[in-house]
């Protein structure tokens, strides 16, 4: 999957529960501007888009989150789109 597959989900779940921009703030603060991953420089107005700086959240199991549904915010972590591409290409390749 790709950036654009991830903005293109967000865009087609208009239902789903959204962060509000403070819980934005608190997930991307966690590590002051990095990625959890790679400590790549994160911009947070970038949240799910593309380009230089984008950002998604993942959980502590390395899944992406794209709502609040069950999830403590203190369990969620920022990825850059590079190390989120990394995750989703893992999960694909794993054999049950």
């Amino acid at each position: 999957m790709s950036q654009k597959d991830f903005t293109n989900a967000r865009n087609n779940h208009k239902d789903l529960k959204l962060f509000s921009e403070d819980e934005l703030y608190q997930i991307f603060s966690r590590t002051k501007g990095v990625c959890h991953k790679c400590a790549n420089m994160i911009q947070l107005e970038q949240f799910m888009s593309d380009g230089n700086g984008a950002w998604f959240i993942i959980n502590s199991r390395n899944k992406p989150v794209y709502g609040k549904n069950e999830h403590n915010l203190h369990q969620l972590r920022p990825v850059c789109s590079k190390c989120l591409d990394e995750i989703t290409i893992e999960d694909a390749s794993v054999r049950w």
